[in-house]
Parts: C-alpha cells; sequence; structure tokens
C-alpha cells in the first residue's frame, strides 16, 4: 500500500510561448507552477472550467445578458397565458356558483382589494404579518385574504374576483407575484 502523500514528479515539454504564459499567471494569479497546473487540471476534469473566450464580451468588460432577458421575459409570457388559461377554465366551471352570487361576492370583495396607482406600486407593497384580516386583504389583494375578511369561501371569492375582471367593467385588474394572483383597482 502506497503512501498517500507520496507525490510523482511529471515531466512535460511545452513551446516557449507557452511556457511565458505559464510564468505570467503564475505570478499574476497563482504562485507557483504546481498550483497553476494542478487547479487547472483539477477544473478541467472536474467539469468547472470555463472558457474566457466562450463568454460574449460587448466591449467594455461586461457580459451581454440580453439573450437570458428575453428567453426570461418569454418565459414570463408563457406564464401569464397560462394564468389567463386557467382563469378561462375556473371562469366556465362556475355550474355551482351562479352568477347572482358571484356578482354579490364580487362586490364585496372588491371592496377589500387595493387601490393602487399602478401595478408596480401593488409589488412594492410589504406584508409585516401583524395586519388585521381586513387590512391584510387590501395590501395582498389575494382571495384567501379577501375570503377570510368578507367571511367566504375563498374558491367563490377567486371566481368571482375572475367574473368581476373579466365580465364586467369594473376596473378590477389582477397579476401575478410570486405565484400568488393579486386583484387591485388601480386610481
Amino acid at each position: 500500500m502506497g503512501d498517500r502523500h507520496q507525490q510523482e514528479q511529471i515531466n512535460i515539454r511545452i513551446p516557449e510561448a507557452t511556457k511565458q504564459a505559464w510564468k505570467e499567471a503564475k505570478n499574476e494569479e497563482y504562485g507557483s507552477f504546481k498550483y497553476l497546473i494542478t487547479t487547472s487540471v483539477g477544473k478541467e476534469l472536474s467539469d468547472r472550467y470555463v472558457d474566457q473566450k466562450s463568454i460574449p464580451d460587448n466591449g467594455n468588460g461586461e457580459v451581454d445578458l440580453s439573450e437570458v432577458t428575453e428567453q426570461l421575459q418569454s418565459l414570463n409570457n408563457s406564464i401569464n397565458r397560462m394564468s389567463s388559461r386557467i382563469d378561462n377554465i375556473e371562469q366556465t366551471d362556475v355550474k355551482e356558483v351562479d352568477e347572482k352570487q358571484l356578482q354579490s361576492v364580487g362586490m364585496q370583495a372588491q371592496d377589500s382589494i387595493p387601490l393602487v396607482e399602478s401595478e408596480e406600486k401593488l409589488r412594492e407593497i410589504e406584508v409585516t404579518g401583524l395586519e388585521s384580516a381586513e387590512k391584510i386583504s387590501k395590501i395582498t389583494g389575494r382571495a384567501d385574504h379577501i375570503a377570510e375578511h368578507i367571511n367566504q369561501d375563498v374558491e367563490v371569492v377567486r371566481k368571482a374576483l375572475i367574473y368581476i375582471e373579466t365580465q364586467t367593467t369594473a376596473p378590477v385588474k389582477s397579476i401575478l407575484q410570486d405565484g400568488n394572483r393579486r386583484w387591485y383597482m388601480q386610481k
């Protein structure tokens, strides 16, 4: 059984230009050839090495993230389309709740949703966790908080809010934030 601290010497031949480049790297970042080579080979073998030439450079040293941003925007648009489809499915699944009940619960719920200047202002509102049911519904605009405040079933409130938003002229809008639908009215 070999000593685990025993080390082997490896000799390699490299072009003079490569030797000079390695010397510069050693002096600037690594301190020794051993550390330069073992670190580089370790990264290569573990697939952690990223060739700097593979990262697009826009000339000022910053990485161009426009493609990632476009993909995120596309993903966000897909999520919004799916959310609309779910709302439409829920709207057609109103078999146990009649239109009068939707209107009545919708009007109650409408009085319990935030009144804000813009969607961005709604996104900025933070919940401290100390709010009453009335205040939290006016802050979050979430169906579960509104249902608790007006003492109604959360699914009926959700369906009523979707109905008010999509089937009436009431200025009720909604957004999807952190996986939750939030309803609001814009000032």
